[in-house]
C-alpha cells in the first residue's frame, strides 16, 4: 500500500474534517464505595453518597495501558522481533478534587480507608488512641468488602455524539495525599486521591446512558458474592438440606446423617434410629 501524498486542502474542508475536536473540561466520575462501606460512612458521618462528591472533581485522568513482549533474536540473522503476550495497565488513577466547607470529600475518603483497615468497623475507634493497637483489614470482596468498580466518562457539551466510558475493576483509595495548610492569600483547599485496581475496560457509548450520570445511588442486592466464606457457607447449607431431604426419602441414609450431618448443619439434630444402630433391626423395614 502506497503512502500519502501532499494535496491542498481547503480551509472549510479542514473545519469540516478536524474542526470538531473534543474538549479536556467535560467529564464526570463515579466514585460509589460498595453498599458496606457507604452504610459505615453515613453511621460514622452521616455522609451519603451524592452528585456533588462527583462534581468536586475537577482534574482526572483517562487510563493508559502497554503491551508486555518478549525480545526474540534468534528467527533471523542480526534482527530484533518482538512479540506482544499481555497487556499491562497503569496500577492507580489519581483523582483532584475540591474540598467543601464542611470537608465531606476527606471525611468520605478517610472513612473508606478506615473501614478498610477495621478502624471503627472491626475496632472500636476510641481503641486507636492506644499506641499499642494493632490493625485487621477486611476481606477486600463480598458482602463485606470494600472493593468497587469506579467509572470515568468523557463526553461533549451536547451529549448527543459519541463518548467514551472506563470502568475501574475493583477499586478502592490507596492515598489520600497530604493537604498543605499555610497563612498568606487564600485558596480553595484541594484533595488528590489515589485509587489502586485490577484493569480497566473501555466501551464507546452511542445513545446510551453512562454509568457515571445514571443509577448512581441504588445498589444491585442481587449480585454474586466473591467471598470465598460466603460460597462455603451456601455450600453448607446446600448439602445440609439435599442430606435432610435424603433422610426422608430413603431410611438407610439416616446413618450417614448421624455421621456428617453436624458438620453441615453445626447443630444437633435427631435424625432417628439409624438402619446400623445396635438396636436396628431391618426387620423394622420389611
Amino acid at each position: 500500500m502506497a503512502g500519502t501524498r501532499p494535496n491542498v486542502q481547503k480551509t472549510s474542508d479542514l473545519v469540516a474534517k478536524i474542526g470538531h475536536l473534543a474538549r479536556t473540561n467535560v467529564y464526570q466520575v463515579k466514585v460509589q464505595a460498595p453498599p458496606s462501606v457507604l452504610a459505615f460512612v453515613a453511621t460514622q458521618t452521616g455522609i451519603r453518597y451524592n452528585e456533588q462528591i462527583e462534581l468536586l472533581c475537577f482534574s482526572a485522568s483517562l487510563p493508559g495501558s502497554a503491551l508486555a513482549t518478549h525480545e526474540n533474536v534468534q528467527d533471523f540473522y542480526g534482527v530484533r522481533t518482538r512479540y506482544a503476550y499481555s497487556r499491562q495497565h497503569d496500577e492507580s488513577l489519581s483523582l483532584e478534587f475540591y474540598v467543601d466547607k464542611k470537608y465531606n470529600i476527606i471525611s468520605y475518603f478517610d472513612e473508606w480507608q478506615n473501614y478498610i483497615v477495621g478502624q471503627g468497623s472491626l475496632y472500636n475507634k476510641s481503641q486507636y488512641y492506644n499506641s499499642n493497637q494493632v490493625h485487621r483489614a477486611n476481606y477486600p470482596k463480598g458482602s463485606t468488602g470494600y472493593m468497587s468498580p469506579m467509572y470515568v466518562t468523557k463526553f461533549e457539551k451536547d451529549i448527543q455524539d459519541q463518548a467514551i466510558e472506563y470502568c475501574f475493576i475493583d477499586s478502592f483509595p490507596q492515598s489520600i495525599n497530604a493537604i498543605p495548610v499555610t497563612y498568606g492569600q487564600a485558596d480553595i483547599l484541594k484533595v488528590t486521591v489515589s485509587f489502586f485496581y485490577t484493569r480497566y475496560v473501555k466501551r464507546n457509548l452511542v445513545g446510551q446512558r453512562s454509568q457515571s450520570r445514571t443509577d448512581r445511588y441504588t445498589y444491585n442486592s442481587n449480585a454474586k458474592s466473591s467471598n470465598p466464606a460466603d460460597y462455603l457457607r451456601q455450600d453448607n447449607n446446600r448439602i445440609a438440606a439435599e442430606l435432610e431431604e435424603e433422610v426422608n426419602r430413603n431410611p438407610f441414609a439416616r446413618d450417614t446423617a448421624d455421621r456428617f450431618g453436624d458438620f453441615f448443619l453445626n447443630r444437633n439434630v435427631d435424625l432417628g434410629t439409624g438402619a446400623n444402630d445396635n438396636s436396628g433391626a431391618l426387620s423394622g423395614f420389611a
